[in-house]
């Protein structure tokens, strides 16, 4: 057989089985992975529903204690408050709890109250029987009186299933003991399915668990917690059931939660294979018949060994390897050409892998950001087409997100000139310095410095830019302000208060001349030392308030610098205690002296009834509440308007002013908010940007 049949029947022969093996791993590479896809989507739907049951569950444990630890509630139970019930117990209440219904016990048992509800049609229904039996055998009683914090779960009953909470009936603060027990419930019915389930396609039930109900294959219905706790089951073509076992609050298998869905995933993989594959045979097939036909037009074996050599070089990526140049004929001159040509292409790719490795040590490793994006015919930026990895750390976006958007995706708007200037000098000029802000994945936003050019690479006009962080700029820039601020105030009022001082000193002393020979000048004396004393205070007040700015602001552990200056005014009678840790804002140096007047403010005015000092803090939106609370005495309401005045006070009256001067520097706010009589109560606000945990920004 000749070259030319052979070929033919060779490479029709590749083709068909070519077609063959890759409709097949399609088929079952694609298919698994589909499969795969709507299990997780079917055990992701399971858990959205279980943390929603759980989140109806723990608002019920949250209310429980409520009702349960109050002094009111205790009283009824004994007997001492016969208007409990019309006073609190309420159809208002009712609807406000969500509940079914409600019970209160007695130690043993005894219901002294028990009411049920109907959300639905907001009206007051009769207790279930099936629940006054099962608190009828006393288990719910035993647990909650035996512990201290109640039991919260389903409980699978003859008239449908239930989520309650109870709680041992105590007095306001905690202690007992026990005088019975609280239980607000909610009926697992099919409103409180739709709810559950509200604006997701799942069909849910929940029935009673029975162990024969699983399959063989559904032994995952026994493992431990997690997804693999959840079985998934097709049950035809078009619907696929994730089932799970919730247990009830005695801890024992009760429930069987189970959640149909559309087999939407599924149905869409399959005619992705199907077009998949047709694809794949179409451009199998058009290939192979158009190899064939140029094969069977050449009919040279140089031909094909020469296509055999450059095959096996681009395969293998062997820089080395060159075509074979037999013979002395136009194939032969043109194989030295190839030949030539490789070895000028192996040069040029190891220059430009040299060059391409420098450039990228470079453009990553930069300070600040550098992007490429197209522009607009406004001058304003367009889609991104390359950026450095400063970009994306700065954004908080990976590379491929980035290249599918542009930076005015993440602009909140604020320019510090106006847009159409900044588009006009890009477009006139070439080149434009302004300043912007960001907005990054996590919702913070970040000021920035953006310093552009317009480049043309490859015949294409776009714009090179620098964007630089600024965030640490701002704060000192306004930091610099409230110094300039300060220094001002300070002149005025430190000027005025040491005139006004001295002039009562001369004064003073102008009445105790004529007194020389007086045997006893003491009350003008005394008067004097007082006016002394006082320019002393404002002399070292001066002092201090001309500290507030003079260095940089810095990161500062809180725990670290509250220890370090409360350890010398530390005392065996009042305790303080700071409950967080790892905690740093980004303030004035002299954040030792914040905490040491509050501190000492406390251990002067608290009175002999205060014995703790407690520090804690909170995230509260993206800003941190740092909260400083003390049991002594409080501050009155009148002076509560003035506290923070210069002068206001029994010792200097300068502690409090200088404390918010210090915290202001950096944008931190301070009030007072305690109850007079309770405890003062000071709330010092941290801005976004200015606190971190562990030296990573939180907001």
């Amino acid at each position: 057989m000749d070259l030319r049949k052979k070929a033919l029947w060779g490479f029709g022969c590749v083709i068909l089985i070519t077609m063959a093996i890759l409709a097949c791993l399609s088929f079952f590479v694609i298919a698994g992975n589909y499969l795969t896809l709507e299990s997780t989507y079917v055990r992701s739907d399971v858990n959205l529903i279980i943390k929603n049951i759980d989140s109806e569950i723990t608002t019920l444990k949250t209310n429980s204690p409520d009702w349960g630890a109050w002094d009111d509630t205790y009283a009824f139970t004994q007997g001492r408050e016969p208007d409990y019930v019309a006073k609190n117990l309420v159809n208002t209440t009712f609807r406000t709890l969500r509940a079914n219904f409600i019970i209160i016990t007695d130690r043993d048992g005894r219901i002294l109250y028990g009411q049920a509800y109907d959300l639905v049609s907001e009206t007051p229904v009769p207790l279930r029987p099936d629940i006054l039996a099962e608190l009828g055998n006393g288990r719910i009683l035993a647990l909650t009186l035996n512990g201290t914090t109640g039991v919260s779960g389903f409980l699978d009953l003859q008239e449908g299933p239930v989520i309650l909470s109870s709680y041992p009936v105590l007095h306001s603060d905690y202690t007992g003991p026990a005088n019975g027990m609280l239980i607000i419930g909610r009926n697992v019915d099919n409103t409180e399915i739709r709810r559950i389930t509200e604006n997701t396609p799942t069909d849910l039930s929940i029935l009673p668990f029975d162990q024969a109900m699983a399959r063989p294959s559904g032994s995952a219905l026994f493992t431990g917690p997690g997804e693999e706790d959840i079985l998934v089951l097709p049950l035809d073509e078009k619907t696929v059931e994730g089932k799970k076992i919730i247990p009830d609050v005695y801890g024992n298998n009760a429930l069987l939660l189970t959640v149909r869905l559309p087999r939407d995933i599924y149905q869409q993989g399959k005619e992705t294979i199907f077009y998949f594959i047709l694809l794949q045979l179409g451009i199998v097939f058009s290939l192979g018949t158009f190899g064939i036909i140029l094969l069977d037009r050449t009919v040279l074996a140089r031909m094909s060994a020469l296509s055999g050599d450059i095959a096996a070089i681009t395969d293998k990526h062997d820089r080395s390897a060159r075509v074979r140049a037999d013979g002395d004929d136009e194939l032969s001159r043109l194989a030295g050409s190839m030949n030539r040509l490789l070895d000028q292409v192996e040069k040029t790719q190891s220059d430009l892998a040299e060059n391409e490795q420098k450039f990228r040590e470079i453009f990553n490793n930069v300070n600040d950001g550098i992007e490429l994006h197209e522009v607009r015919s406004n001058g304003l930026p367009g889609k991104y087409l390359e950026m450095n990895d400063v970009i994306c750390r700065m954004l908080q976006y990976s590379r491929e997100e980035l290249l599918t958007r542009s930076p005015l995706d993440f602009n909140t708007g604020y320019y510090n000139r106006s847009a159409g200037d900044i588009g006009e000098e890009i477009t006139t000029l070439g080149r434009s310095r302004f300043e912007t802000e960001y907005r990054r994945k996590d919702g913070t936003v970040i000021p920035v410095e953006v310093n552009s050019h317009v480049v043309v690479l490859h015949g294409t006009r776009m714009v090179l830019t620098v964007v630089r962080d600024i965030t640490e700029r701002r704060i000192a820039d306004r930091a610099l302000k409230e110094v300039l601020k300060k220094l001002h105030t300070l002149s005025n009022i430190t000027r005025h208060d040491i005139l006004n001082q001295l002039t009562a000193l001369r004064g003073y002393l102008g009445l105790s001349r004529p007194l020389v020979t007086d045997p006893d000048p003491g009350e003008y004396i005394r008067k004097a030392e007082v006016a002394a004393l006082a320019i002393q205070d404002q002399i070292s007040f001066s002092r201090d308030y001309q500290d507030i700015g003079i260095q940089q602001p810095r990161w500062q552990d809180v725990r670290t610098t509250i220890l370090r200056v409360t350890k010398p005014l530390a005392t065996d009678e009042v305790r303080v205690s700071v409950e967080f840790s790892d905690l740093e804002i980004y303030t004035d140096p002299l954040l030792e002296k914040v905490f040491y007047n509050l501190v000492d403010n406390s251990l002067r005015y608290g009175g002999d009834r205060m014995t703790t000092i407690l520090i804690t803090a909170r995230e509260q939106e993206r800003s941190l509440i740092i909260l400083y609370e003390d049991d002594g005495n409080g501050i009155s309401a009148e002076d509560k308007t003035q506290l923070f005045r210069k002068g206001f006070g029994k010792h200097t009256g300068l502690g409090l002013f200088l404390t918010r001067e210090i915290l202001g520097i950096t944008g931190i706010t301070i009030t007072e908010s305690g109850e007079p009589g309770r405890g003062a109560r000071f709330e010092i606000a941290v801005p976004s940007g200015v606190w971190r945990r562990n030296g990573t920004p939180l907001a």
